[in-house]
């Protein structure tokens, strides 16, 4: 059902609120259905375009739906095999038209976000150029046209990845899996970087190999792809060559709570950092080291701020989960502080932008020495690359809730605001105060 329906409740509650805004607006113009000229359609035009833009960001929460899309048919299409579904399937559509099966239902959140940025673009091509709403209405379409331009982005890396993402989630050990599956809906950001201690495994290399860093909401993944080799016309290509059917020479996931990042994280004044897959006894696994160096400080500082954040927000769940049945009850009884209206609060994890792309750079240097960790080379889960992911970074945070202007500024405000140290006794230490009273009691890991 996930894989399914994915995001689709946050997606209908967002759209709900959307739409009570737009007939807000249209009920504000009691004349509505008499205006004629541009001047009587400037109010309600600026209106319009104020909606789009104040909910772009928004819209983003077809991202990660769009993204499964593709995913979706191939569930659909097994799940189809169960009799009892397709019996049930097929008691809702007796007449059997294709425009209400389900699969048409689910196409519909994709073409209605893609539809909108048309909308708009008839739209301005009806206003005066040298009007005020058509350059309102200007700004609307290019904010809705860089939604579209996120929502291929994701579908773009699900593509390349989606297969890869699906192979690591099969094959984790352990007696219980702790990250069931990889859902683009929780995708927060990618980021390229250049590991510096490759696994000697991997077989000499001319230079120090790159690395696609993905960080999800239950787990950070990371692959490299190998670069292709030029074709030669007289070589004979070997039949059935595994390796030239897998293009991945190396892919690793290491689930949330599993996840840490080294000292050097904490240093603002270079590009390195670490991070580290936790030992356990347990299971036998050796603790695993990745020292990485991303293109520039900023975006060293977005990547480690943005896992800070997913595991902060895991251990507080954990720790709201630990609680005794009877206090949890009390708290949800008492009022909390800064409680938002539920139309506020729709811009959940699955719901996120894009921060602006950074040129790849990285400059190389040869006093830097790979260093292994005390893990054995056979710990190399199934080591294989991956597709080319553009050496671009494309930070994705929690969006804003829509709400009043201020609440928007003060959360963007702390989205941006630098990264401190990162350490495991810096995790609970985070400046928000839902939980102030109740971590400070907490605070040794």
């Amino acid at each position: 059902m996930e894989s399914l329906f994915g995001s689709l409740p946050e997606m209908l509650e967002f759209q709900k609120v959307f739409l009570q805004t737009l007939e807000e607006r249209i009920a504000s113009s009691p004349n509505f259905s008499t205006l004629e000229t541009p001047v009587q359609f400037k109010k309600l035009l600026f209106s319009l375009g104020g909606s789009f833009l104040y909910y772009a960001d928004h819209f983003k929460l077809y991202s990660g739906f769009c993204a499964n899309h593709i995913k979706v048919q191939k569930v659909l299409e097994r799940a189809k095999t169960d009799w009892a579904f397709k019996e049930f399937l097929d008691a809702r559509n007796p007449t059997k038209q294709h425009s209400t099966t389900l699969e048409s239902y689910l196409i519909k959140p994709v073409q209605r976000v893609l539809k909108y940025p048309l909308l708009l673009r008839e739209l301005v091509s009806l206003t005066d150029t040298d009007s005020e709403e058509h350059y309102h209405l200007t700004e609307a379409l290019k904010a809705m046209e860089m939604v579209a331009s996120h929502i291929n982005e994701m579908q773009k890396i699900y593509e390349d990845y989606g297969s890869v993402f699906d192979q690591l989630v099969a094959e984790q050990s352990g007696t219980e899996k702790e990250v069931t599956e990889i859902s683009m809906g929780e995708f927060q950001m990618h980021s390229t970087v250049i590991w510096l201690n490759p696994f000697p495994s991997l077989g000499r290399m001319r230079k120090d190999p790159e690395l696609t860093v993905f960080v999800f909401k239950k787990a950070v993944i990371l692959v490299c792809r190998e670069n292709k080799p030029k074709k030669k016309m007289n070589a004979p290509r070997p039949g059935n060559s595994h390796a030239d059917l897998d293009p991945f020479k190396f892919r690793w996931l290491v689930p949330l709570s599993q996840v840490r990042l080294g000292n050097s994280a904490g240093t603002e004044t270079n590009c390195i950092w670490e991070l580290v897959h936790t030992k356990s006894e347990t299971e036998g696994r050796p603790e695993t080291i990745f020292q990485l160096c991303s293109s520039v400080p900023e975006s060293k500082v977005k990547i480690i701020k943005t896992i800070r954040s997913i595991v902060r927000e895991n251990v507080r769940k954990n720790m709201r989960s630990d609680l005794p049945t009877e206090r949890v009850g009390q708290e949800q009884l008492a009022p909390l502080r800064r409680t938002l209206p539920s139309s506020a609060r729709i811009g959940s994890s699955r719901a996120s932008w894009l921060c602006k792309r950074e040129s790849l750079a990285v400059p190389h240097t040869d006093a830097l020495r790979p260093r292994q960790s005390d893990s054995d080379e056979a710990s190399l889960s199934s080591g294989t690359p991956s597709s080319g992911c553009p050496p671009t970074e494309s930070p994705l945070q929690e969006l804003p809730a829509p709400g009043r202007v201020t609440i928007v500024w003060q959360r963007s405000a702390n989205l941006n605001s630098p990264a401190g140290p990162a350490k495991e006794s810096d995790i609970l230490s985070d400046e928000d105060e839902e939980f102030g009273d109740r971590d400070s009691s907490l605070s040794t890991p």
